[in-house]
């Protein structure tokens, strides 16, 4: 759908007819298309959710705009706004919400954070996810025919200063039925920009736009009710995570959370995450094989080590003398893998049960959920994964 179409929607939608509505519910990107302008229910005690960043303010009861992924048709509309990190330490992001006008069953939501967007064009992907099991809370106001929800999702996302854009989506179960983001015009909002700055796009493969500035659908367009909940970068400097990281071909790089068992073969990558960004770390040693390079950016400090000949053994890898950028230090920092070629579903042991793992994943694609199948960590799970496991059965750690 072209922007011309876009714009016939908003001029026509107060003229809309009863009998249309099903047809225009079906198509239009905005509520009071599809919608009588009936009764509005407003809840005067809205306030920024605790611990909230940025949040661009209430519902202004103007309009939305199509904010939805699988809900009348399969495929996504998202809108993008913009917010500010402005302290030095950067931010830690816990949760990420949009206010949204809902008639659809949300089986679930995604996110993700951009930095560099403008028209036409995504800029880069800063962080994204999804999740099946979001929170969904009314907010208590009513417009258009919709109640009005809070879609929130949990995150573990820094975030140096700087200039971002967010997009929380509902998911829908192809319903029918709808879902759109809504407007505001900065009422009760936290951080900068504060409500109306006009720089929200919409990126949709259902309505034909790529990441198109949303004033250009209509002048009741300008920011979006969403927001970003955490803490104020620069406090103590903890160990967030430690993960091991392998390359698995073109398929792309996956971690095992540690303390775990890494069943991969091949070199091992400890990523160690601190809470604030480093500046420097005086030394790394391990317990088995050695260290042959090392990498920090930003909260993380890579250790990479040749660990050829330390299979089945717990390898513990330590970082001495770790210093943030704010002048802190922490005197150690460890984790420990358990490497373990084979053990697919991390025991401890090789056994039957992880060949038949291996036989019910054979020729997936390799994804976040199956890469431990994919022991050889070339991008396919193939015979050759379930041999070598097999050739292991009964090593142990």
């Amino acid at each position: 759908m072209n922007t011309s179409t876009l714009r016939k929607f908003s001029v026509l939608s107060l003229a809309l007819l009863t009998a249309f509505a099903v047809n225009a519910r079906a198509q239009a990107p905005f509520p009071n298309a599809s919608h009588n302008h009936g009764t509005k229910t407003r809840n005067h005690v809205l306030a920024p959710p605790p611990g909230a960043l940025w949040y661009n303010g209430d519902f202004d009861f103007v309009d939305g705009l199509t904010n939805e992924q699988d809900t009348f048709a399969s495929g996504y509309a998202h809108i993008y706004d913009n917010f500010d990190v402005t302290d030095g330490g950067g931010w830690d992001l816990t949760s990420v919400f949009s206010h949204d006008l809902i008639s659809t069953t949300v089986i679930g939501a995604s996110w993700e954070i951009r930095s560099g967007v403008s028209g036409g064009n995504g800029g880069t992907l800063v962080a994204s996810g999804s999740t099946s099991s979001p929170s969904v809370v009314p907010t208590g106001n009513n417009a258009f025919g919709f109640d009005e929800f809070e879609v929130s999702v949990p995150v573990d996302v820094h975030l140096d200063p700087g200039t971002y854009w967010l997009n929380v989506t509902p998911i829908g179960n192809l319903d029918g039925n709808r879902s759109f983001n809504s407007t505001t015009d900065g009422t009760n909002c936290v951080g900068t920009p504060c409500g109306n700055d006009d720089t929200a796009f919409l990126d949709s493969d259902l309505f034909g736009a790529v990441f198109e500035p949303v004033a250009d659908f209509g002048a009741q367009f300008h920011d979006f009710s969403m927001g970003v909940i955490g803490n104020v970068g620069g406090g103590p400097l903890e160990l967030r995570s430690v993960a091991s990281r392998k390359t698995h071909g073109g398929a792309g790089k996956f971690d095992v959370t540690l303390p775990g068992v890494d069943p991969r073969k091949g070199p091992a990558t400890f990523v160690f995450t601190f809470s604030n960004n480093l500046d420097s770390v005086d030394s790394s040693s391990t317990s088995c094989g050695t260290v042959t390079r090392t990498l920090l950016s930003g909260r993380t400090y890579s250790v990479m080590l040749d660990s050829s000949a330390c299979n089945q053994q717990n390898v513990t890898v330590t970082l001495s003398g770790i210093h943030d950028t704010l002048g802190q230090t922490l005197t150690s920092a460890e984790g420990t893998a358990g490497l373990l070629l084979g053990d697919v579903d991390g025991d401890g042991t090789v056994t039957a049960a992880d060949e038949a793992s291996i036989n019910m994943h054979l020729r997936e694609p390799v994804t976040s959920s199956n890469f431990r199948n994919d022991v050889l960590n070339n991008g396919q799970i193939n015979a050759m994964d379930r041999r070598t496991t097999k050739s292991h059965k009964g090593d142990g750690l």
